[in-house]
């Protein structure tokens, strides 16, 4: 009987590298939100607003991070196949 296969711990970071820029973006967002709402003394509704924009702002923080994963991996994959050989003429 196999065990549980184990991921390389570099996939682990990039997991964990998203997940940190996700949370991180939305709770600077949502700060910056209620700090606005307490100095111009109003509801919440800058901190709903700066939570709405840091979810977004993370969410695309992560889909360009994982954009660039793809395209780094499509160069590595371009640079291993060997070119064709030539035709003669």
């Amino acid at each position: 009987m196999t065990g549980p296969r184990r991921g390389n711990s570099s996939d682990l970071l990039k997991y964990a590298d998203l997940g940190t820029r996700l949370a991180l973006l939305a709770a600077l967002f949502s700060y910056g939100g209620y700090q606005l709402d307490q100095w111009l003394q109003t509801g919440p509704i800058f901190l709903l607003v700066g939570a709405l924009l840091g979810m977004g702002a993370g969410m695309y923080s992560v889909v360009m991070a994982v954009d660039g994963w793809g395209s780094r991996r499509k160069r590595k994959d371009a640079e291993d196949e060997e070119p064709p050989p030539d035709e003669p003429t």
